[in-house]
C-alpha cells in the first residue's frame, strides 16, 4: 500500500474542504451585508400588481395608484421592492401608515428621472435634479406625507420619497412624519418634499421614537424650520449618509427643537436658510464624527445656533458661512477630544468659527487630543491687560498650553493665567513695556518690549540717555517717583501695557577713556559723594615706531554740567624688529634684532667655491632692491629678510699637450634613402593543404583523453540504469 500517495490525497481533501467552507462563509457574509443595501434578488419573492396586505416579500410589476392609505398594522412584516415602479397617492392624506408593523422598502430600478430643485413639492419629469429607480409620491395638488410612523418600524434600503407635501396643522413633514417607533435609513433618497410652514421638517418630522441614519440622502427639501429634518423629541443617531442642499427659514439642514441627536459619521452639507443656516440646536446634539460643511445663512445667527446643549468631541465643521460663523453659542457648548472647527467665514471673508456672545464660554469637559483645532471669537475683544475668558475648567483636564488646540480668529494669544487657582483658558492681547526718558536731553530710550500677556520681561538699562547735571538712578512707574521702582536687570511679569520713567538724581558722570579715546569705564556720582576711582587699566595699541605703557591719568576735563573725563598718559618705547640674513638658497645665515629707524649691519658672507666655479659676494636683496656690499642698508621699520647675491666666475680648463693632436672625430656616414621598388600586383595565395591527423598510438596524450571520454560515458549509463531500477522498486 502506497502510504505516501494516501497522505497526498488526504491533504488535498483537507485543502478542498477548507476552501469550500471559506467560500460559504464569504457568501454568508455577503448575504448579511445585502440586508443593508439595495442589492437583492427576487428569488422567493411574490410579484404583485397591488399593495400586499399580508406579511411576506413582494416586488411590484407595474406602477400603482392608491386613493387611501396603505396601512401596515401590528404583526405585519412586509418587504417590498418597488422594482423601478412608483406608488402614487391620488388623494390628499397619508400615503402609507406604519401602525405597529414592519415595512422594509427596496428598489432595484435603473430608470433615471429628473425633478425640480427650486420649487416644492418637486415636479417629477423636469428640472435639474435627478434620481434613479422607483419612487413614492403624491399626485399634483394632493397634500400629505408619504410615510406616517405611529409605531412599528420602517427601514429604507432603496427607492425615493419625492414630491410630497404636508397637511397643514396636522402632519408637518412632506415625506416621513414620525410619532413613535423606528425609522432606519440605510439607502435611498428623500428629495423634493415640502414641510409645514408652521413647524417644518421637509424630509422628516419626528416627535418621538428613534431614527437611525446609516446612509442614503436627504436633499432638496424645504420647510420653514428644518428644511431637511425637524426633531421635536426622541433619539436620532447619524452614522452615515448625507443631509444636503435643503432650504429653510430656520435651519436649512437639521432643526433639533427637542430630543437628542448623535452624529458619528455622514455629512450635513450645503444647506441654506434665510435666518439660521445648517442647524439649530435647542435640544441636545452630540457630535463625535462626520462633517458639517458648506452651510450658509443670511441673518444674525451662526450656521449652528446653540440654544440647548452641544457636546463636541470630534468631527469636522469647516467651510460654513454666516455672520456669526460656524457655531454661535447661546446655550451650552462642551468641548473635548479632537474636533476641528476651522476655515469658517463671515460674509465679509473674515475668519469666524466659534462665536461667543458677551459672557458666554466653552466648557472644556475632557482632555483635548491630537488633531483638535478650534477657532474662537468673543463678542468682547480682549485688550492689553484685560484678557477674555473662553474655556472654563481647561486646566482641570489638560496640562498642555491651550494654544495647541484653540486659536483666536482675530489673532489674539491663547493662554492660561499664571495664577494656579485659575483653571480657565483666555484670549489675551499683546502687552508692551515702554520707556520714557523723563526729562533726558540726549540719547535714546531703550526699545519697547512687546510680549504675550503674563510673560516676564527683563528691565533694560538707561542706555545712552543723559540729562544735564543729573545721573540715572532707576525706573519708576510714574514720573513723580511712584511706589514701584525697578533697577536694570529686574524682571516684570507684564500683565498689561506698562511705561517706566527714568528717575534722575543731581550728580555728574566720571568717564575714564582708553588709549584710543573710547570709554574704558564710567561711573555716576551723586552730589556730595566722594570722587570715584577705577581699577581698569587703559591700553593703547602699539604703532610702527613705539609701544606704549600706561603711566597714569591726566587732570580731568570738566564740562559745564560737572561731568569729568580722565584721559590716560603713556610712556613710549621704540619697537624692535627682526632682520634675517639668508644665503642665496634661502638657508639662514644670521638673525639680528634692530631698533626702529636704525640701520642693520652684518659681515658679508663667503660662499665656498665649486669644482668649476667661484663665488664673489655682490650685495643683499630684499626681493625688490639689491644693495651693493659697500652700500648702507635701509633703516629698519618692520621685520625684513635679506638674501645674499653672488657673482659666479667659471674656473679655467687645462691647456692641450704640444705634439698630441686631438683624436679625429669620425665623419657622419650618410645613409642613402631606399628607393621603393615597383612590384607586380599580388596574386591570390593558394589554400593550405589539410594534413590528416595521425591516429594516436598507445602512450600518446590523445590516446589517454579518448579512454577518459569512454569511461565517463559508461558511468553515465550506469547512473541512468540505477535510477530506473530504483523507481520500479518504489512503484511495487
Amino acid at each position: 500500500m502506497n502510504t505516501r500517495g494516501t497522505g497526498n490525497q488526504v491533504s488535498l481533501r483537507a485543502v478542498f474542504s477548507f476552501l469550500v467552507i471559506l467560500v460559504m462563509m464569504m457568501l454568508s457574509a455577503g448575504g448579511a451585508a445585502a440586508e443593508q443595501t439595495e442589492t437583492h434578488t427576487h428569488e422567493g419573492w411574490t410579484a404583485v400588481e397591488a399593495l400586499p396586505t399580508e406579511s411576506g416579500s413582494y416586488y411590484l410589476t407595474k406602477d400603482i395608484e392608491i386613493t387611501s392609505a396603505w396601512k401596515i398594522s401590528s404583526g405585519m412584516n412586509i418587504t417590498l421592492c418597488l422594482n423601478d415602479h412608483s406608488i402614487t397617492m391620488t388623494a390628499a392624506g397619508l400615503g402609507i401608515i406604519i401602525d405597529g408593523g414592519t415595512l422594509n422598502l427596496y428598489d432595484c430600478g435603473t430608470t433615471a428621472h429628473s425633478y425640480t430643485t427650486d420649487t416644492w413639492p418637486a415636479v417629477i419629469g423636469s428640472g435639474s435634479g435627478t434620481f434613479t429607480g422607483g419612487y413614492i409620491t403624491h399626485a399634483a395638488g394632493k397634500n400629505g406625507p408619504a410615510i406616517r410612523i405611529n409605531k412599528g418600524e420602517f427601514s429604507m434600503y432603496g427607492g425615493t420619497l419625492i414630491g410630497n407635501n404636508n397637511v397643514s396643522d396636522q402632519y408637518y413633514s412632506g415625506a416621513v412624519d414620525m410619532d413613535a417607533g423606528t425609522f432606519n435609513l440605510y439607502n435611498g433618497t428623500i428629495a423634493g418634499n415640502q414641510g409645514s410652514r408652521r413647524l417644518g421638517g421637509g424630509a422628516v418630522y419626528k416627535t418621538g421614537g428613534t431614527m437611525n441614519i446609516y446612509g442614503g440622502e436627504i436633499r432638496h427639501n424645504y420647510a420653514e424650520s428644518g428644511g431637511g429634518v425637524l426633531s421635536y423629541g426622541g433619539t436620532t443617531i447619524m452614522r452615515g449618509g448625507s443631509i444636503h442642499h435643503n432650504t429653510g427659514y430656520a435651519a436649512g439642514g437639521f432643526f433639533i427643537a427637542e430630543g437628542t441627536v448623535s452624529m458619528s459619521g455622514g455629512s450635513i452639507a450645503d444647506n441654506s436658510a434665510t435666518n439660521i443656516g445648517g442647524m439649530v440646536v435647542n435640544g441636545t446634539f452630540n457630535m463625535s464624527g462626520g462633517s458639517i460643511t458648506g452651510n450658509t445663512d443670511s441673518s444674525d445667527y451662526g450656521c449652528i445656533c446653540i440654544g440647548g446643549t452641544m457636546n463636541l468631541s470630534g468631527g469636522s465643521i469647516k467651510g460654513n458661512t454666516s455672520k456669526y460663523g460656524a457655531v454661535k453659542d447661546e446655550g451650552t457648548l462642551c468641548i473635548s477630544g479632537n474636533p476641528v472647527v476651522a476655515g469658517n467665514k463671515a460674509p465679509n471673508g473674515n475668519e469666524m468659527n466659534v462665536y461667543l456672545p458677551g459672557g458666554k464660554t466653552v466648557l472644556v469637559t475632557g482632555a483635548m487630543t491630537d488633531g483638535a483645532s478650534v477657532g474662537i471669537t468673543t463678542e468682547t475683544a480682549p485688550t492689553a491687560g484685560n484678557p477674555v475668558k473662553f474655556g472654563v475648567k481647561y486646566k482641570a483636564n489638560n496640562t498642555e498650553s491651550p494654544d495647541k488646540w484653540f486659536s483666536s480668529d482675530k489673532g489674539f494669544d491663547v493662554l492660561v493665567m499664571n495664577d494656579t487657582a485659575d483653571q480657565d483658558a483666555y484670549l489675551a492681547a499683546k502687552v508692551t513695556l515702554t520707556y520714557d526718558g523723563n526729562g533726558a536731553d540726549s540719547g535714546d530710550v531703550p526699545a519697547a518690549q512687546t510680549v504675550t500677556h503674563g510673560t516676564a520681561v527683563t528691565v533694560a538699562g538707561a542706555g545712552t540717555l543723559k540729562k544735564a547735571g543729573s545721573i540715572f538712578d532707576h525706573w519708576t512707574t510714574v514720573p513723580e517717583e511712584g511706589r514701584n521702582t525697578f533697577a536694570p536687570g529686574d524682571e516684570i511679569s507684564l500683565e498689561g501695557n506698562k511705561t517706566l520713567y527714568a528717575s534722575w538724581l543731581t550728580g555728574y558722570t566720571v568717564t575714564w577713556q582708553n588709549g584710543d579715546g573710547s570709554v574704558l569705564d564710567e561711573k555716576e556720582v551723586k552730589e556730595g559723594d566722594p570722587q570715584p576711582t577705577t581699577d581698569k587699566i587703559p591700553a593703547k595699541k602699539p604703532d610702527e615706531q613705539y609701544t606704549y605703557t600706561f603711566t597714569g591719568w591726566a587732570e580731568p576735563v570738566i564740562d559745564e554740567n560737572g561731568n569729568r573725563v580722565y584721559k590716560p598718559e603713556f610712556s613710549t618705547q621704540p619697537r624692535e624688529y627682526t632682520v634675517t640674513f639668508a644665503d642665496d638658497d634661502g638657508s639662514p645665515l644670521k638673525e639680528i634684532t634692530v631698533e626702529y629707524g636704525k640701520t642693520p649691519v652684518v659681515q658679508p658672507p663667503e660662499k665656498k667655491e665649486r669644482e668649476t666655479s667661484t663665488y664673489t659676494f655682490a650685495g643683499w636683496s630684499d626681493g625688490t632692491n639689491t644693495y651693493p656690499p659697500d652700500a648702507e642698508l635701509p633703516a629698519v621699520k618692520k621685520d625684513v629678510t635679506y638674501k645674499a647675491v653672488y657673482t659666479v666666475t667659471a674656473k679655467p680648463t687645462a691647456a692641450p699637450v704640444p705634439g698630441l693632436a686631438a683624436a679625429p672625430t669620425a665623419s657622419p656616414t650618410v645613409i642613402p634613402t631606399a628607393i621603393p621598388k615597383v612590384t607586380a600586383a599580388p596574386t591570390t595565395a593558394p589554400e593550405p593543404t589539410v594534413t590528416p591527423k595521425p591516429v594516436p598510438k598507445t602512450g600518446d596524450r590523445e590516446d589517454v583523453l579518448l579512454w577518459a571520454e569512454i569511461l565517463a560515458l559508461c558511468l553515465a549509463m550506469l547512473v541512468v540504469l540505477w535510477a530506473v531500477r530504483s523507481g520500479q522498486r518504489r512503484k511495487q
